[in-house]
């Protein structure tokens, strides 16, 4: 359950990016969108915890990824078994399980190397299999999308899609895939409230600003139930 209550949280200039921002999620799959870029960076930094709200608060209930598309921890100077070592023993993994795992995909010299020498793909493919060792109840994806590599790409997707039975996923976009497949809804970020969508081509109209700079009017939807937005 991912909980905001009265959240206040100071913009550029004089604009908030949040102004009373009150909504309650449950453990579901759902694409985040916003109207404005600020507006989904200060929601995935309060959501991990990396930024405080000086009003308000914010309570998510369970052990979050790190955001899946912004990890600096791949750019670091620590090598590819080091870094398997840094996260085996923050999650409590199974080293040598996770050494083999990467090893497939990296093989041993790469490993061996430091992260900050590696390819910007090699560092986003080690990424996304790091984020399917620890068993995390709610996985945060900012701005990913596939590798590019449609063996691993193939491979993942197969394994992340396991891993996320009975867990949540909050797919902050674009891009949308492959997270609009994943997904059972879709929420539209405000500076003050969050509107739940069953259909995504719903949720992109309404967010869509028309000639005037305004808001079009946005199509009628179903209801969100109970358990989802409320």
């Amino acid at each position: 359950m991912l909980n905001f209550h009265d959240v206040h949280l100071p913009g550029p200039g004089k604009r908030s990016t949040f102004n009373g921002l009150s909504f309650q999620l449950g453990l579901r799959r759902a694409i985040v969108l916003a109207e404005r870029d600020e507006l989904t960076s200060a929601f995935v930094n309060l959501v991990i915890g990396a930024r405080k709200t000086p009003s308000g608060s914010v309570k998510l209930t369970g052990r979050p990824s790190w955001p899946i598309g912004q990890s600096i921890i791949v750019q670091s100077s620590l090598t590819g078994r080091e870094t398997i070592r840094f996260f085996s023993d923050l999650y409590n993994l199974e080293y040598r399980a996770c050494v083999q795992d990467a090893t497939r995909w990296f093989g041993a010299p790469l490993l061996a190397r430091r992260m900050n020498t590696w390819t910007s793909a090699e560092r986003i493919k080690f990424e996304r299999l790091a984020a399917l060792w620890p068993d995390f109840d709610i996985f945060i994806v900012h701005g990913a999308g596939l590798t590019g590599d449609a063996e691993f790409d193939a491979e993942w997707l197969t394994r992340f899609q396991e891993k996320l039975v009975g867990r949540g996923l909050l797919a902050v976009v674009p891009p949308m895939e492959p997270w609009s497949w994943m997904c059972d809804i879709t929420v539209l970020l405000r500076s003050n409230e969050i509107i739940c969508f069953h259909d995504l081509a719903d949720a992109l109209l309404a967010a869509k600003p028309a000639e005037t700079g305004e808001l079009i009017e946005e199509p009628t939807r179903p209801e969100p139930s109970d358990d989802e937005i409320f």
